[in-house]
């Protein structure tokens, strides 16, 4: 957590064989039990930090590859500029599209990248949305909780497309700076079975 490894918080998974159940007779239905219950705790490690005032999911579509998504998801989430955006409630969009063309990855173009404030579409194919307002963007980013979309590459059906990145941030105040606390939450359409598909890294 900032920037730190807590010598005391771990999260441990225990097969004893006790229960009986064979796993085999249930793999998926673990599979997907496992992912929920990970999922909620990393979702309640990010909430539940001092002075939290936002919680922000960065979701990164239509990468070439799982890695790229990663790459557009730190780069947002990691930005200064885009953080005391989140903080202020400033439906700066600007902020949003810098943080995806600097981040280091092949072929972006401009054309293909669409960003959406929760429900809101403020940029389509890399110029802002027509139907876009200042009004709806900022009612967005006063909200508590707030997902940046950012799709990266063409899409053969509108928000729906192939590997993707959750990345969480959760801003909280103090008396000069916006600190951070961020968790990778990293779903791929294909996963080792038995593991923990919510894999937690904390800054």
């Amino acid at each position: 957590m900032d920037g730190d490894t807590s010598t005391n918080d771990a999260c441990t998974l225990s097969a004893t064989g006790a229960s009986g159940v064979d796993i085999h007779d249930c793999v998926d239905e673990f599979q997907q039990a496992l992912n929920e219950v990970t999922q909620s705790l990393a979702y309640q490690i990010i909430k539940d930090g001092e002075g939290a005032t936002k919680f922000v999911e960065v979701c990164v579509k239509g990468g070439a590859s799982s890695e790229d998504c990663l790459e557009v998801a730190y780069t947002v989430a990691h930005s200064p500029l885009v953080k005391t955006a989140l903080f202020a409630s400033d439906a700066n969009w600007g902020r949003i599209l810098a943080a995806v063309g600097r981040a280091n990855i092949s072929n972006l173009k401009i054309e293909d990248i669409n960003i959406y404030l929760n429900e809101v579409s403020i940029i389509q194919a890399g110029e802002p949305d027509e139907h876009y307002t200042e009004e709806a963007g900022s009612n967005e980013m006063a909200k508590e909780e707030i997902i940046i979309t950012i799709e990266i590459g063409k899409v053969m059906h509108k928000r729906v497309c192939g590997p993707q990145i959750f990345h969480m941030i959760m801003l909280r105040l103090t008396q000069s700076t916006v600190h951070e606390r961020v968790s990778i939450i990293n779903f791929l359409p294909r996963c080792t079975r038995l593991s923990c598909q919510g894999e937690s890294i904390y800054f």
